[in-house]
């Protein structure tokens, strides 16, 4: 690269070798195209031209790599090399044996070996011990040089090439030594070869604008002519010499001088190693068990550098899968590419849009979850499919029992009164014309008895003979309501074994004009059993020919299997939900049980609406909590009802009825 353009070295000017190579590799990427033999080259530059250079020069020096050093020596080299790992590993693997039989017999996981390394019979063992696998490592590479130039000189081949696979610089000084060639002259002819191949390329570049007169033109020519008489010269030379000795002679010359360097090398290591093992008994009888262990411990880290030095030669050998020569093309020359790849503008944009997408969604599904109530009106019809009937505000308390705490009977023509007679219009108005209307909500205290009451007596007033039986036998709200707890009713009429000729004795007047009522009566032991037996119809079948509208006060949908049998043969019933405090899926679980138990709900009556909310939002500033025992005596629900409007807030303009929508069933 660093003969390149200075274009072409955008990425790697005034940078050391080290850093040149390391940015290179940053930047390029390789590729295995699957289920093909085909590897693709990416580089990322500031300028597209200089990466095209970085990888024309990579892909031409891989290939010169490919074709000097994988050319019939990999096979042979490979063999040796491996040869010699097995040796070592056997060594390897005895020595660690030994290793944990010393340091089983002594009891010693791990030792203090300062005292010992200080000694000098053991510093000379440790500088023996470096030289020793050095010369090992001498010893290894001459071995294979010495097998692959035998097998050239037999088979009448070049043995040059075969030593440059292995040691390069040993095959041009042993080239250079027989022909009688100073290494400082090799390397001379090596960078003028390097420096006509520059020249030729800066002429090629010039010529596309000056002309052949050109003083620079000129220059180069007259550079590369005695360059290249200098290098005819000097071959002659040496084909001179070669000529004296025939090329035959000339392989074993090199061959006789890679076996004398062997030999050489084995004479040296074998002194080394006895010149160790003298000094390793030496060592193991100054300081016997321990001293032993030291030098084992010493062994196996030798050996374990020399067989990491054999894996890296092994592993600088590429093989084909075929254990062939390996075969290598170019199949697509380095194209440009003027697009930019970092950053991509677009691409960064559509994922910060997904990434604010993705956080608001999973914001609103957490804010949705914190907060398990209804958002606004539409948004209890939306989701329970049911229309509202009538939305009734929070209500003051009147008088604790009796007619004087029912708001429709205190004060009728209140502002707040006219969510009952709105109620009254939506089902009075249905194409049904219902007569038996049940009252329930999906938990306790959410003011069942109150729109029950109201709507009981709003019918009153209407002219309608109105009978309100309080069918909640667990806890009898409308019961308390009128202080009727020690009187017969509900519970105790399902038992008589003639119910028309005693069902009169069991109504109470309300105090209210045309409005009766059938209080709950004793609490039985199973109110379900009461509730499915023949006698609820017979109560029914009777009020029907005497009163024009019957109130059903039902126990909640969500404690009891009750409301299905209290509700079974009323025409529709009203579901009363009170948003500050019912959850959506408690709400959703009590209309998906009544769609189970067939019944037919009119619609919802909204209940405990704050006045200064609005219909598209509520703003609840208070949390609730609470522990409903439903059947304890001790926990009976008490009614408030509203006084008049506040001197503040004037009481608003009576509404018009909303003419109510055919009655449906809940899906």
């Amino acid at each position: 690269m660093r003969e390149q353009p200075a274009a072409a070295q955008i990425d790697i000017r005034d940078k050391s070798d080290e850093a040149a190579v390391k940015t290179i590799r940053a930047n390029l990427s390789v590729n295995l195209l699957r289920n093909t033999n085909v590897v693709e080259l990416s580089y990322k530059s500031g300028s597209p031209e200089a990466a095209k250079a970085v990888l024309d020069t990579l892909v031409d020096a891989y290939l010169a790599f490919m074709q000097q050093h994988h050319q019939d020596t990999s096979i042979q080299v490979l063999e040796l090399l491996q040869a010699e790992r097995t040796k070592v590993e056997k060594r390897l693997g005895e020595q660690q044996e030994k290793l944990v039989e010393l340091r089983d017999e002594t009891r010693v996981v791990a030792f203090d070996d300062q005292s010992l390394a200080s000694h000098p019979a053991v510093q000379r063992v440790n500088s023996l011990n470096a030289s020793l696998t050095d010369a090992q490592k001498t010893r290894i590479e001459l071995q294979a040089i010495a097998g692959v130039v035998e097998q050239s000189i037999r088979e009448g081949r070049d043995p040059r090439p075969h030593m440059h696979a292995v040691d390069p610089e040993a095959a041009r000084s042993l080239t250079a030594a027989v022909l009688g060639v100073a290494p400082e002259q090799m390397r001379s002819v090596h960078a003028l070869e390097q420096k006509l191949l520059n020249d030729r390329a800066e002429l090629q570049t010039l010529a596309a604008h000056y002309g052949p007169t050109h003083p620079e033109i000129q220059q180069l020519n007259a550079e590369i002519a005695n360059g290249q008489n200098y290098l005819e010269n000097f071959q002659e030379r040496v084909n001179g010499q070669v000529s004296q000795t025939s090329g035959q002679q000339f392989a074993r010359l090199l061959g006789d001088l890679v076996v004398q360097k062997l030999d050489e090398a084995k004479q040296h290591e074998a002194l080394l190693a006895a010149e160790y093992e003298a000094l390793e008994k030496e060592v193991v009888a100054m300081n016997g068990n321990l001293s032993e262990m030291l030098l084992t411990q010493r062994e196996v880290e030798r050996l374990n550098r020399s067989y990491d030095t054999l894996l890296e030669k092994i592993h600088g050998v590429d093989l084909g899968s075929d254990q062939a020569a390996v075969r290598v093309a170019v199949i697509g020359d380095p194209k440009a590419g003027m697009g930019a790849v970092a950053p991509r503008l677009k691409v960064t944009a559509a994922l910060a849009l997904m990434l604010a997408m993705g956080i608001s969604v999973g914001l609103v599904f957490f804010l949705d979850l914190r907060d398990d109530r209804f958002a606004s009106l539409d948004d209890i019809e939306r989701q329970t499919q049911t229309e509202i009937l009538a939305v009734v505000e929070k209500l003051e308390p009147h008088g604790e029992t009796g007619p004087q705490a029912i708001q429709m009977h205190v004060d009728p023509s209140a502002r707040v009164s006219e969510a009952f007679r709105t109620l009254r219009a939506g089902l009075m108005l249905n194409p049904d014309q219902p007569r038996l209307i049940a009252v329930s909500s999906s938990e306790p205290s959410d003011g069942k008895t109150t729109v029950s009451s109201n709507l009981a007596t709003s019918l009153a007033q209407a002219g309608k003979r109105t009978l309100l039986i309080d069918a909640d036998l667990r806890k009898p709200g409308m019961t308390n309501l009128f202080d009727l707890r020690q009187c017969r009713g509900f519970s105790q009429l399902l038992v008589e074994a003639n119910v028309a000729a005693t069902v009169k004795s069991y109504i109470q007047p309300s105090g209210i004009e045309d409005l009766d009522l059938l209080p709950s009566g004793a609490r039985p032991l199973d109110p379900a059993e009461l509730l499915s037996g023949p006698r609820f119809s017979e109560v029914l079948e009777w009020a029907t020919t005497q009163y024009d509208q019957i109130v059903l006060d039902c126990p909640p949908v969500l404690v009891a299997n009750d409301v299905a049998l209290a509700s079974r043969l009323a025409d529709g019933l009203v579901l009363v939900v009170r948003p500050e405090k019912n959850s959506r899926r408690h709400v959703l679980r009590a209309i998906e049980r009544l769609a189970r138990f067939n019944t037919n709900v009119y619609g919802l009556v909204i209940n405990g609406l704050d006045s200064a909310s609005s219909d598209r939002a509520y703003g609840y500033g208070y949390g609730y909590g609470y522990g409903y025992g439903y059947g304890d005596d001790n926990q009976d629900e008490k009614i408030h009802l509203i006084a008049e409007p506040t001197a503040d807030q004037p009481p608003a303009a009576p509404q018009a009825p909303r003419r109510a929508a055919p009655r449906r069933r809940v899906a």
